[in-house]
């Protein structure tokens, strides 16, 4: 009787071999470009679900200007985290985006601050006005 050879490495099954670490590689390029592609509000969305807490609520507290001059401004709440932020832009879309964006920098600021408990400094009702 004869003995079967052990398989030699192909380029076919040595591809295969490679292919889970390559489909990893791939999987987390793809996640850092969608990240990087996502509006602070998406990213301000994921962070609050990934925690367990109520979505952000935005609200349009004004508009001025002449029609072809519009300023929105909203105000993005986080109430389950005491956090709110007002924004002023062009657009309704482009007043959230910054808003969402401030207050991810908030829990940002919140997270380096928090001790051991996780609980944060005093400052945690901070409500902050940004023109854009």
């Amino acid at each position: 009787r004869r003995r079967a050879a052990a398989p030699q490495a192909t380029p076919a099954n040595a591809a295969t071999t490679k292919a889970p670490a390559a489909a990893a590689a791939t999987a987390r390029a793809a996640e850092t470009a969608r990240a990087a592609a996502a509006t602070a509000q998406t990213r301000l969305q994921e962070h609050l679900q990934a925690q367990g807490l109520d979505l952000p609520t935005y609200e349009v507290v004004d508009i001025s200007g002449a029609d072809h001059q519009r300023q929105f401004t909203v105000r993005c709440d986080v109430p389950t985290m005491q956090l709110q932020f007002t924004s002023k832009a062009s657009s309704r879309r482009a007043a959230e985006k910054a808003a969402a964006s401030e207050v991810l920098t908030l829990i940002a600021e919140k997270m380096q601050t928090a001790g051991p408990s996780g609980v944060g400094p005093a400052e945690i009702n901070d409500t902050n006005e940004s023109s854009n």
